[in-house]
């Protein structure tokens, strides 16, 4: 008697399906820190368009007022447009300001704040209300080039003036388990 048995056995089935597996899940943890390193980048994105749109209105308009209840993260009343669309998030509440990594942002008025005694600066806050930002985080967003007439504040710490240097970032944002950035700028 032959036997003909045409196909694959269970053993072999298995197998594959367990390299499948394994290769699914290396895939889906590099796709998941590739999404965060992205979400990293758009905020250094979102800042320094913010920076940039408030630096241009004091500049234009001899002026120094922030957009009314900024300092509570409320984007509801920004008339002129300095706040990105890709911060706000509308909901039943009104518009409130996040990052892409899901910090609220607020700015502040520097000298009101009691960061610094500069007349025309202000201070764009990334807090660490609902989301921790993370060491790898908080070391790319302050080593990043924010220009001229920008200190960091990492945890409440020293200001460090742009550029940070790598090491000086690590230990401030070693210092606490969520971090919160500050960004003064003159």
């Amino acid at each position: 008697m032959k036997n003909n048995q045409k196909g694959r056995s269970m053993i072999e089935m298995l197998g594959v399906l367990s390299i499948a597996g394994i290769l699914s899940m290396s895939g889906i943890s590099l796709y998941s820190k590739a999404l965060y390193q992205r979400k990293i980048s758009n905020t250094i994105d979102q800042v320094s368009e913010l920076m940039t749109n408030m630096r241009n209105a004091f500049r234009s308009r001899r002026e120094y007022s922030l957009p009314e209840d900024s300092h509570k993260g409320n984007c509801s009343n920004d008339k002129r447009g300095l706040i990105p669309d890709s911060m706000k998030r509308i909901d039943k509440e009104g518009c409130t300001m996040y990052s892409a990594i899901g910090t609220s942002v607020m700015i502040v008025d520097t000298k009101n704040a009691g960061i610094a005694e500069l007349q025309k600066s202000f201070t764009i806050m990334l807090n660490d209300n609902n989301t921790n930002i993370d060491n790898n985080a908080c070391a790319k967003i302050a080593t990043s080039d924010w220009g001229k007439g920008v200190s960091i504040i990492i945890n409440k710490g020293a200001a460090l003036e742009a550029p940070v240097k790598i090491e000086k970032v690590v230990e401030f944002c070693q210092r606490n388990k969520s971090n919160s950035i500050w960004f003064v700028v003159e």
